[in-house]
């Protein structure tokens, strides 16, 4: 699997947590009484945080229309509920919450985006809501591409968290992503990390192979062999063998390249035939040159390496190499037959 493969994969997961609003439930005539026992001050805000009975009981209708499914017909109650010259402010926000909500589920993003962002609008908002819903707008807006607008609305969502968990770090990451900003995803990744060891969670696989590319796409190949490292310790996969093998070769640590290949051939992930070729040349440079020829041997009788001029030629180096003249002879006599040229039979004689 490449990088881009894999980054393509990743950037889908983007996960939507929406969550209709919390209602101040009960009717006007409660919440003045229960106003009527503080400070006149105390008595407004109160007040002001509420809904009437009728807005309630009809956002409950609503809600059991979604319960059943009749996404339609609770958005037409709703959009007929509306009305900012009728409502307060605390009624128009749980009205445009339950209109978004509506609108996400009748997979109608452009209109639930719209929503909430009118419902941001709001003076009043409570904070904790204008949180919720500041941080549902950056996901949605993830999810439709509009990856500029996704950063600015994620980093007011910073502004306004005082303890953000790991996965908002890692969405802000995968907007920087989309949006070709490699180097400035390192930190979010790396914040993310860190506050899951905080919170006694450990850092996820994907979120390493993240950080991965992040440092790969600024080559920086020390950081992707740690990485490769850390993620074969968790999660031994052929595919992070083989990225240990490439950061060994990058960095010019030829030397680390056979155990990289060898432990991957051990635990049986070679699959290519170009993976075994690879490994028998860098039995040879190891000076094994035997174990170059068994492998060889064994893949070609198998199939799975072709029985290629090139690949005979190499047969018969390594055999040559491991003195056993008696298995040379017949690779480089297959050799012969499929080279035009004559340097092989003065090698066979």
């Amino acid at each position: 699997m490449t990088m881009t493969t894999f980054m393509r994969g990743f950037g889908a997961k983007v996960c939507i947590a929406l969550v209709a609003g919390v209602l101040a439930v009960g009717s006007a005539e409660a919440q003045r009484a229960a106003g009527s026992q503080d400070r006149e001050g105390e008595t407004k805000t109160k007040q002001a945080q509420a809904v009437s009975k009728e807005v309630y009981e009809r956002i409950q209708k609503a809600q059991e229309l979604v319960d059943a499914k009749d996404y339609n017909g609770a958005l037409r109650m709703l959009n007929s509920l509306y009305n900012p010259d009728k409502l307060t402010e605390y009624e128009q926000a749980n009205v445009l919450n339950y209109i978004g909500f509506v609108q996400y589920n009748m997979d109608d993003v452009n209109s639930a985006l719209a929503t909430f962002e009118r419902m941001l609008r709001i003076p009043s908002l409570e904070p904790q809501l204008a949180k919720q819903t500041t941080l549902t707008v950056a996901q949605l807006y993830t999810m439709q591409e509009q990856y500029a607008k996704a950063l600015t609305t994620i980093n007011r969502w910073f502004s306004l968290e005082d303890n953000p968990g790991p996965d908002q770090f890692i969405l802000k990451a995968q907007i920087l992503y989309n949006l070709d900003r490699y180097q400035e995803m390192v930190d979010p990744i790396e914040s993310a990390m860190r506050v899951a060891e905080e919170r006694g969670k450990p850092a996820k696989e994907d979120w390493w192979n993240l950080l991965n590319f992040a440092y790969f796409q600024q080559e920086n190949y020390v950081k992707v062999r740690d990485i490769q490292k850390t993620l074969l310790q968790s999660w031994p996969k052929a595919r992070y063998w083989k990225s240990l093998a490439g950061a060994f070769t990058e960095l010019g640590e030829d030397e680390k390249l056979i155990y990289a290949y060898d432990a991957a051939h051990t635990q049986g992930m070679l699959e290519k035939p170009t993976e075994f070729v690879t490994m028998a040349q860098l039995y040879l440079q190891a000076e094994v040159p035997y174990k170059a020829g068994v492998l060889l041997q064994e893949k070609m009788d198998a199939g799975v390496v072709p029985k290629s001029e090139k690949h005979y030629r190499l047969l018969s180096q390594a055999w040559m190499l491991a003195q056993e003249d008696d298995k040379a002879i017949p690779a480089l006599v297959a050799a012969a037959k499929l080279s035009s040229e004559g340097e092989l039979d003065l090698r066979l004689a």
